[in-house]
């Protein structure tokens, strides 16, 4: 028989939802028993209640945050790719930006937070930035990787057939690397 898209849903979310409810229960039981100070370890329902007293303060934000989540992350696949089409396109800057981007991306972003806030202002600037840079790395190192791997003979019969560098990227490189664009885009959100 065929399953139904209710029996498929409940078999694909039983799991994390059980195993969540293993975690807050025994999170909630630790805290209880242990005689920590709940101050300094609440328990997932003082969470809760705390979210329901906050929500008139939090809610008005959450538009803010996703807003700039949204920005930070589109910003950040745009650039990714424009470095990593620009890597994977000329030789020089491939040997020129990879050892740089290699050693800027063992920086955590969260380090450079104070410093773009200096630079930046107070504001969503530096926010969006962070955002930019988490996603940045990932995306440029999967898409030129990809790039740069994508089938030489599809390529060599794209040329075969007169195709343009923009062609030849539109119509084979790229539709060839899109599985590991989404996993750099995966990786980093």
């Amino acid at each position: 028989t065929v399953p139904t898209m209710s029996s498929r849903l409940w078999h694909a979310l039983w799991p994390p939802l059980t195993l969540t409810a293993l975690v807050f229960g025994l999170w909630e039981a630790a805290v209880r028993i242990s005689g920590v100070e709940r101050a300094v370890f609440p328990t997932p329902s003082q969470v809760a209640v705390a979210l329901g007293d906050q929500s008139d303060t939090l809610l008005p934000h959450i538009g803010t945050t996703l807003g700039e989540t949204i920005i930070g992350l589109l910003a950040g696949v745009i650039l990714g790719l424009g470095v990593a089409i620009f890597v994977a396109g000329w030789s020089l800057a491939r040997r020129a930006l990879e050892p740089l981007l290699v050693v800027i991306q063992t920086v955590p972003p969260i380090v450079l937070a104070p410093l773009l806030v200096l630079a930046l202002g107070f504001g969503w600037a530096p926010r969006i930035v962070v955002v930019m840079l988490v996603v940045f790395f990932p995306v440029t190192i999967a898409a030129a990787g990809a790039f740069l791997s994508a089938d030489p003979a599809r390529r060599e019969l794209a040329i075969g057939f007169g195709a343009t560098r923009w062609q030849l990227m539109r119509h084979v490189t790229f539709p060839a690397a899109l599985p590991a664009i989404f996993d750099g885009v995966r990786i980093s959100a």
